[in-house]
């Protein structure tokens, strides 16, 4: 439960970082995201704070949305940023938030998107 929480809080600080200092805007998927990870923080610490351990369903549950959100996020990100496809999502069409696809991401060693990564903490966590 300790490396969970670890995972969940360090992921939570870094995508706030990410959004916070380097202006990285935050698209619908991400938002998504997001609403899966952030509670799973809040679970962790409860449950450590009062020693249960009957919380890992909720977490798992969380956890498998979240792995369905960024799989989807990260495949979209692959074909558009690294194959170099040109790619239309629904949240592409306009509206409050940024396009998925279009916005000014993270782009490390060639494949590792914000999506991967929450991709990698979800199935991690799971």
């Amino acid at each position: 439960m300790k490396l969970i929480g670890f995972l969940a809080i360090f992921s939570t600080i870094a995508v706030l970082v990410y959004q916070l200092h380097y202006e990285v805007e935050v698209c619908e998927l991400c938002g998504w995201q997001r609403i899966f990870m952030f509670p799973i923080d809040i679970i962790v610490l409860v449950s450590l704070y009062y020693k249960t351990k009957t919380n890992h369903m909720i977490i798992e549950i969380l956890s498998a949305f979240g792995i369905f959100f960024a799989g989807y996020h990260y495949y979209y990100h692959f074909r558009g940023w690294v194959l170099g496809e040109i790619v239309s999502l629904p949240c592409s069409v306009g509206g409050l938030l940024p396009a998925c696809t279009d916005n000014n991401g993270i782009l490390q060693f060639g494949f590792i998107t914000i999506p991967f990564m929450a991709l990698v903490v979800f199935i991690t966590i799971l």
